[in-house]
């Protein structure tokens, strides 16, 4: 029998180098299931561990986020009843973000928002799996486009304006 690992989550491996004042933000990574440009996409929270003060370089986070923490978002904004993160679908985009807004329904802030600087060291950004599926189940497939296809879903724009811009500053 043959087994398949699928992934279940984002990981980050992080820290910040900054300040020690993480818990005065809100991080959040982003995703969208499709090229659009509109405003929904998918985000989840997370939370870098504080250090502790003794630490003068601090130590590198390993964050698990996994698909299920993933809600539906237009904008800053949680969308009620919004349909689950489905990664099968495609992930088009993903992103970090940090924000003073966390995801509800009305926009609030933070109250101990801490503004300004910060520096945020990414060291490993991928997949996590902790499950495997047997084949011979109905297995989900992950597929990517090809670079030619890729090529040709680009805007006109884009198409019209990289090769002279590439030349601009290349």
């Amino acid at each position: 029998m043959l087994e398949v690992f699928y992934a279940e989550g984002l990981y980050l491996v992080c820290r910040l180098s900054s300040d020690n004042e993480a818990h005065r933000r809100v991080w959040k990574i982003t995703t969208r299931t499709d090229n659009s440009r509109g405003e929904q996409l998918y985000q989840a929270t997370f939370k870098i561990p504080r250090q502790s003060a003794s630490d003068e370089k601090p130590e590198w986070a390993v964050i698990q986020v996994p698909f299920s923490n993933f809600t539906l978002v237009r904008g800053a904004r949680l969308v009620p009843d919004g349909k689950p993160l489905n990664p099968f679908d495609g992930l088009y985009q993903i992103c970090l973000t940090m924000s003073k807004f966390p995801i509800a329904e009305n926009m609030t802030e933070i109250s101990n928002f801490r503004p300004g600087f910060f520096e945020l060291q990414i060291k490993e950004f991928g997949l996590y799996t902790r499950s495997t599926l047997t084949l011979g189940e109905d297995l989900p497939t992950i597929s990517s486009l090809s670079k030619e296809e890729a090529m040709k879903k680009r805007p006109i724009i884009v198409k019209i304006l990289a090769p002279v811009l590439s030349k601009a500053f290349f």
